[in-house]
């Protein structure tokens, strides 16, 4: 069957085409979604080569550079005047898009996965940096915020979502350590927004991690005592910690909070750009760890008391929570670790604590070639 004679009626604009070892047919793009030329793709998440098919004169290039790692905690002591503070959320990675002239048979070198993400010279994505990490001291100040990647070469580029900063320690009781809570991770440069931070610790209370951001909004900052940051949702930002009552993530393209929305798109979806303002943010929580952003949104923060406050971890390109901390940190006990990011999102800062934290990753980027 050719191309120009689908036996539909449709207009060509309106058809997508679909290929096959025997040939072709074609049918009705779905009304609403952004498909490039034929409706053929490959999305790549690891280094590689991809030769342009015969016949094809344009593609369309989507970069997403990796999000940065979580910072770590600081590692302080039990003595006096040696706090911990919480390292700073990982930035989110940059994001071009563009249409590119091309001629069939030419190769061009992908580089995905971790780090940049580029198609060949022409179109590309800086990773985004890692949070800083805690500080020791008296009253050591928490670790900055990771700075977002950047775009380059497309005609449209963005910065990643800068992550969150780390919460604050306190001076030391003598027999514990005044630790802060980790910041929470930027969302990816498709949709950036901001980490929330982390709770600061200095005066024996407990410290919430922050929030990861989401594609709608950023994440809540930490509370200094009962409950953490949420995440942000992919319609909107996350809610700073409460003293009591229960801190839900921020909502969906749809405004609920509920979780994910799946008849907002009439269509089934082949990219998760397709769906990033579908999902609500972590909740924030009062013990345990955070919960896990949806489609879209960020790491909940994880809590200030319990078991295990590691932070949770951001839903498809939304920042990892940071991790919480409880109101004193025995000797020889490592700070909870934030949650990792989602495509292309930074990961959540590491709380302080008394021993060496593991830094939570940032989500890994990707290339898209449309064609």
């Amino acid at each position: 069957m050719n191309r120009g004679d689908s036996g539909l009626g449709f207009p060509i604009s309106q058809r997508v085409q679909f290929v096959f070892p025997d040939g072709f047919y074609e049918t009705q793009r779905p009304a609403g979604q952004d498909i490039f030329g034929r409706g053929q793709a490959i999305v790549f998440t690891a280094n590689t080569t991809f030769t342009i098919p015969f016949g094809v004169k344009k593609v369309r290039v989507s970069t997403i550079g990796a999000g940065g790692a979580g910072g770590a905690g600081g590692v302080g002591t039990t003595a006096f005047n040696n706090g911990a503070s919480g390292g700073g959320g990982g930035g989110g990675g940059g994001f071009a898009q563009g249409i590119v002239d091309v001629v069939q048979g030419t190769a061009f070198a992908i580089t995905a996965g971790t780090g940049s993400s580029s198609f060949g010279s022409l179109i590309s994505a800086t990773a985004g940096s890692a949070g800083g990490a805690g500080t020791t001291g008296s009253l050591p100040t928490g670790g900055t915020g990771g700075a977002g990647g950047a775009g380059s070469g497309g005609q449209f580029i963005a910065t990643g979502g800068t992550g969150g900063v780390g919460g604050g320690g306190g001076p030391g009781v003598g027999t514990a350590c005044l630790a802060g809570a980790g910041g929470g991770g930027g969302s990816n440069g498709i949709s950036p927004f901001t980490g929330g931070a982390g709770a600061t610790n200095t005066s024996a209370t407990q410290a919430g991690g922050g929030g990861g951001a989401g594609t709608g909004g950023v994440g809540g900052a930490g509370n200094a005592n009962q409950f953490s940051g949420s995440g942000g949702g992919s319609g909107g930002a996350g809610n700073a910690g409460v003293a009591s009552g229960s801190n839900p993530g921020g909502p969906n393209i749809a405004g609920s909070t509920a979780g994910e929305d799946t008849t907002i798109y009439s269509f089934a979806a082949r990219f998760f750009t397709d769906m990033k303002f579908r999902g609500v943010g972590g909740a924030g929580v009062n013990s345990g760890a955070g919960t896990a952003g949806g489609t879209g949104g960020g790491g909940g923060g994880g809590a200030p008391t319990g078991s295990s406050s590691a932070g949770g971890a951001g839903g498809v390109g939304g920042g990892g929570g940071g991790g919480g901390v409880g109101t004193g940190v025995a000797s020889a006990t490592a700070g909870t670790s934030g949650g990792a990011g989602g495509i292309g999102a930074g990961g959540g800062g590491s709380s302080g604590g008394t021993a060496a934290t593991t830094n939570a990753a940032g989500g890994a980027g990707l290339v898209i070639v449309e064609w």
